[in-house]
Order: C-alpha cells, then sequence, then structure tokens
C-alpha cells in the first residue's frame, strides 16, 4: 500500500501544473465598463468640400462635417491659407491629417502643424462612448526669419545693354519689382558686374524668380525689337531692290524702245532700197529691150552693127 502514494502524489502534481497553464491562455477580461478602442469602422465618415481659405476655416468645415468630433486648436493659425480640399468617405483624424502637407513656408511666415489624436497617447482601455480628441499644434514664425531659404542666380544682361537700355535701367526694373513682394521678405543681395555683363543676385526663391522674370521680359522685349528691326531692313532691302530692279527694267525699255524705233527705220529704209533696186531692174530691162530692138533693126536695115 505504501507504494502506490508517490503515483498519486505525482498526479496530483501534474494536475497542478496544468491548471496555471489553463490560467494564462485566458485573457483577463476588461474592468466593467471598459472597452478596447472602437474599430475604425466605428468612427462616422464623412464627406468634405472645403473651397479654401485659412486652416480655422478648415477645421470649422470638419466640425460641421461631424458633429462630435473633438478639436482643440493650441495656435492660432488664422493667417495660414489652406488650399482647396475634397475628400470622401473619410475619418476626421485623416481629414486633420491633411494639416501635416500644407506649404511650410507661407508669404514670409515658417508654418509647421502637427496634429494628435489622444487615443495615440493612451495604454488603458477606452469606454463605449468615448471620443477621441484631436489636438492641432504647431507654430508660426512670421517675420524674415534667418531660417527663410535663400537661393542665388547669375543672370547674362549684356545683350540688353550698349542701346537705349542701360545698366541703371535694368537695376531700376527689378528694385520696382522686387518692391511688390511681401515686405517681410530680407532685403535681397544684387549685383552688376560691369565687366562681364552678369546681375548676380541671392534672396529668397521669391526674389530670385521675380529678377529672372524681369529679365526674361526684358530679354523678350529686345528679342521683338530686334525681329521689327529685322523686318523693316528686310522692307527697305527689298523696296530697295524692287527700286534698282524697276530702273534697270525702264532703262531695258527705254533701250527695246529705241531699238524698235531704229529696226522700224532700217525696214523703211530697207524697203525704199528694195523699191530702187526694182525701178532700176526695171529700167534695166526696159534699156535691155531697147538695146535688142535696135539689133534687130540694124539687122533688118542691112547696117552693120
Amino acid at each position: 500500500m505504501t507504494l502506490k502514494f508517490p503515483a498519486l502524489a505525482v498526479g496530483f502534481c501534474s494536475l497542478s501544473l496544468m491548471i496555471p497553464a489553463l490560467a494564462q491562455d485566458k485573457a483577463p477580461s476588461p474592468p466593467p465598463g471598459r472597452q478596447d478602442r472602437p474599430a475604425p469602422n466605428q468612427i462616422d465618415l464623412i464627406n468634405l468640400d472645403f473651397p479654401g481659405g485659412t486652416v480655422p476655416q478648415y477645421i470649422q468645415a470638419i466640425r460641421k462635417a461631424s458633429d462630435d468630433v473633438n478639436i482643440v486648436v493650441l495656435v492660432d493659425f488664422s493667417n495660414v491659407s489652406m488650399p482647396p480640399v475634397q475628400l470622401r468617405d473619410v475619418d476626421p483624424w485623416s481629414a486633420l491629417l491633411v494639416l501635416d502637407s500644407i506649404p511650410s513656408y507661407q508669404g514670409g511666415r515658417t508654418v509647421k502643424i502637427d496634429v494628435s489624436n489622444s487615443f495615440q497617447q493612451r495604454a488603458d482601455f477606452v469606454a463605449g462612448n468615448e471620443r477621441p480628441v484631436f489636438t492641432v499644434n504647431g507654430v508660426v514664425t512670421s517675420g524674415g526669419s534667418r531660417n527663410d531659404p535663400t537661393e542665388s542666380a547669375v543672370l547674362e544682361i549684356s545683350e540688353l545693354l550698349g542701346g537705349e537700355v542701360k545698366d541703371a535701367d535694368v537695376l531700376t526694373a527689378v528694385q520696382t519689382a522686387l518692391e511688390l513682394l511681401p515686405d517681410d521678405l530680407e532685403p535681397a543681395k544684387i549685383k552688376f558686374h560691369e565687366a562681364t555683363g552678369l546681375l548676380i543676385v541671392h534672396g529668397h526663391p521669391e526674389q530670385v524668380r521675380s529678377v529672372k522674370n524681369v529679365i526674361s521680359q526684358l530679354q523678350e522685349r529686345m528679342s521683338r525689337q530686334q525681329h521689327r528691326l529685322t523686318e523693316r531692313r528686310q522692307v527697305e532691302q527689298a523696296a530697295s531692290t524692287a527700286g534698282e530692279t524697276n530702273a534697270k527694267l525702264q532703262d531695258a525699255l527705254t533701250r527695246v524702245f529705241e531699238l524698235e524705233t531704229r529696226n522700224g527705220a532700217l525696214h523703211d529704209e530697207n524697203q525704199r532700197i528694195e523699191r530702187q533696186l526694182m525701178e532700176r531692174e526695171a529700167t534695166l530691162v526696159d534699156c535691155r529691150a531697147e538695146l535688142e530692138a535696135c539689133k534687130q533693126f540694124r539687122q533688118q536695115s542691112g547696117k552693120p552693127n
């Protein structure tokens, strides 16, 4: 009998090991009144047709499309532009994430927008009726910031100079164009190298692009003037050639008239000479006839020739 107790003890130990294993396979149930985060398909989807405006107007359009959305804006974005947006069947979170893609530089301001979701910051369970809170934060740096992007350009303008346009005229046109840009940009640096005819500009991309546009317009104007000058020279040359041709034609016609007149005179003279020859031939024939008659008369009269 004593030999059966070890076997019974072993079986009890095996059963004890299996019970904790089964307990580990079963996940603990959430506390009463709590449940996991809602699945994405449980979030209300919205359609959005935003015609363009500012960031606050875009956020307000999302609020209007979704009645129960919670959006907290921590920074004044009233001066930040938002382009037109069209969205179909998206959740408010995805619509807000579009703010991360707006241009980071607008009119001399550096814009950075961060959108966060309160559910992303939590590791505990979410109540069944709880909705997320979306926070829109960021920074707007206004006024010519040192972090503004800059670039340089070297432009050839020597072909624009030397005529009616002077280097001072080009620089005045460039300065006028730069004055039309936003005042919060740092002044552009512009240098003209007279020996090589190069205009060197360094500044914000909008400033460089504006200077390039001015030079391009001046070059197109110069090209049009040269084209018109070439056409006028061609017309003048054609007129001159036509005048020379007309003069030569007049000379040729005069020569032809003279030759025709001379030819007519020669024709008349030829006819006169022909008539004289015919008259003389007729006279010669008459003389020969008379001479033959005289010979016959002499022969008939018995007189020697």
